[in-house]
């Protein structure tokens, strides 16, 4: 299914699942929830978001998993040009707020072994190389690290966070000035932001980035597809009447537009939504 919006158009299809591609790995134990939610439902609600040149996943990674865990041969997306300029890539960068900041930074930097120095800036920080910024200080890298190795890097600081039992928020890249403003952060560990021949590079190579570290902006997004799960079982050489079909769902369904920061599923989205109703 086509859809023509003002200044862009996507189209809804299903996907042999093996031409997709993942560039970020993903958390094993949320693929068996949303296998589970998927078989539970006998559908799958969302598309999974792809570059309609490459197959590149952009978003959904969990879910084409979960779906090749219950041996699906298609795949629902939403099908992209990715390289619009209204597609725009971001970061997820990681919050937390922890009591007597300083030490306990120290310590996890001190325990990963990374070589790092203490400065000031915390009003415009040397992103490229900052590691760890807290409301007082940031902790730059002194080693030069690529964009990928230092997606990993602040994965392992993550983690280490974690293990010492502090909650992480995930949060887009723009918003570190004003949760350090405000009070709701006072750690944010940054992670880099990848450009799109980077994120394709990536995921034809097969070495995954780590989880949650691409966020992409589409102007609009489709939700609420309810796809059944039996579609997505369809030998792959009848693919083109499942597609068939699939449009013939849709068509029946009303396509109801949300504005930007609508709240679906208590998550807020900052794209357009068009919401497929019955």
């Amino acid at each position: 299914m086509d859809i023509n919006l003002q200044k862009w158009q996507l189209k809804i299809s299903l996907i042999e699942i093996d031409q997709l591609k993942p560039h970020e790995k993903i958390i094993e134990r949320q693929v068996d929830e949303i296998a589970s939610e998927i078989l539970r439902e006998n559908n799958v609600r969302d598309p999974m978001i792809v570059d309609d040149k490459d197959y590149v996943i952009l978003d959904g990674m969990h879910r084409y998993n979960s779906l090749k865990k219950l041996g699906c041969t298609l795949a629902p997306c939403c099908l992209v040009n990715y390289d619009l300029p209204q597609i725009k890539v971001g970061s997820w960068y990681r919050f937390l707020n922890i009591p007597n900041i300083e030490p306990i930074v120290k310590k996890i930097l001190g325990n990963l072994d990374l070589n790092y120095e203490k400065s000031a800036g915390i009003e415009n920080p040397d992103l490229e190389h900052a590691i760890v910024i807290t409301d007082g200080a940031v902790f730059k890298q002194k080693d030069q690290t690529d964009a990928v190795n230092k997606a990993k890097q602040a994965v392992k600081i993550e983690k280490s966070f974690i293990e010492q039992g502090y909650e992480v928020v995930y949060e887009p890249e723009n918003t570190f000035q004003e949760r350090l403003r405000t009070g709701l952060s006072n750690v944010v560990i940054p992670v880099p932001i990848f450009d799109k021949a980077e994120i394709r590079k990536i995921a034809a190579s097969k070495h995954m980035l780590p989880h949650k570290v691409t966020r992409h902006f589409i102007p609009s997004r489709p939700l609420r597809l309810n796809i059944p799960l039996p579609l997505l079982h369809a030998r792959v050489e009848d693919i083109r009447d499942a597609n068939k079909e699939l449009d013939l769902i849709l068509s029946k369904r009303r396509m109801n537009r949300k504005p930007s920061g609508s709240i679906i599923d208590m998550r807020r989205y900052q794209e357009e939504l068009l919401i497929f109703e019955a």
